[in-house]
């Protein structure tokens, strides 16, 4: 797991050079709507975009994860289904229903039964062997580069590229290693309660998805502002040492979400609560996502470490799928 974790430069690059060369078939006229439909680790990819893009797009841009389509979705909508496997029964059903609403579909995946679908719209390969969850680099970075190609966002190859050269540095120097294997140990016995705000709301949720499906553990992001309206609160029955409070920060959130985990450091001290603020030196915020998703995949594999597990496989999720197909 831990060589899969650090392909995630090259997995960029990848995606990157498997599409930008390609003529797409689809052009942006008249779109007016993105929808990024997807469960778990393939998911994941469209939240990650949602967060980049959502203050700048002109764009609707939301993303489901489930069966339906909203009624107000057209002709005029980009739906992009990412299903690694390409038999996620949620995201075959959303890729359905796109043509009754006769809306523009685009498929990422290694193949499977949603590539049907996309017959006579659009597939975009996923040529990368491993845990859908592992696959992050090849889903997330088509979804990039098909938004960057079809300009709906701001994106450039330039800006894409930067990012990743960026995060290349940081792999290649590992210092992040120790400070995920240190954190990790830290960790040992607590529940995880991941922070964050604008603009890694996503990346918090990420984290949280990554310790489940490696750690093998219970972990809870939260978003700044909403945690201090409620979940704050949930806090005072939980004995302390049980918590850790985890504070994705970055420089481009908003002053007053900043100002948040400020104050509720200095709570979490004097409630005896571990509290662990983590930052990155980035130069833009895809450069702090990426540098993000790389930490969250080492500390919970480290932290798979401490618990005694293997971070690979995830049995129980397997096992509720073939139950759930005999209904």
């Amino acid at each position: 797991m831990l060589e899969k974790i650090q392909s995630l430069p090259k997995q960029f690059r990848d995606a990157l050079v498997s599409l930008w060369t390609k003529e797409l078939p689809w052009k942006k006229d008249g779109i007016d709507k993105i929808v990024i439909a997807g469960m778990g680790g393939s998911g994941v990819a469209g939240r990650l975009a949602h967060d980049l893009f959502q203050t700048e797009s002109k764009l609707i841009f939301t993303v489901i994860s489930g069966y339906k389509l909203p009624r107000w979705i057209d002709e005029h909508t980009l739906v992009v289904a990412i299903s690694y496997s390409g038999d996620t029964e949620e995201t075959i059903s959303i890729a359905q229903e796109c043509k009754q609403r006769q809306a523009r579909l685009v498929v990422i995946a290694t193949g499977g039964k949603l590539v049907e679908q996309a017959a006579g719209s659009g597939y975009l390969a996923v040529d990368y062997q491993s845990q859908p969850r592992l696959a992050i680099g090849w889903l997330y970075g088509l979804l990039l580069v098909l938004l960057c190609k079809l300009e709906l966002v701001s994106l450039t190859e330039a800006k894409y590229m930067a990012a990743v050269d960026e995060l290349e540095k940081v792999v290649g120097q590992k210092s992040f290693l120790e400070k995920a294997e240190n954190l990790a140990v830290s960790l040992s016995n607590r529940i995880p309660i991941i922070l964050s705000y604008p603009p890694h709301i996503a990346t918090a949720y990420r984290w949280q998805t990554d310790f489940n499906e490696n750690a093998k553990t219970t972990a809870i992001a939260s978003a700044l502002p909403e945690f201090c309206h409620n979940l704050l609160a949930g806090l005072e029955y939980p004995s302390a040492e049980k918590l850790a409070l985890i504070l994705i920060e970055s420089k481009y959130a908003f002053s007053r979400d900043v100002a948040r985990g400020k104050v509720l450091e200095g709570l979490a001290s004097k409630k005896s609560l571990t509290f662990f603020p983590i930052s990155v030196r980035a130069s833009s915020i895809l450069a702090e996502q990426l540098l993000y998703i790389y930490f969250g995949e080492l500390l919970s594999y480290y932290l798979a470490g401490v618990n005694g597990v293997d971070p690979t496989p995830v049995e129980i999720i397997e096992k509720f799928k073939k139950e759930l197909a005999k209904l």
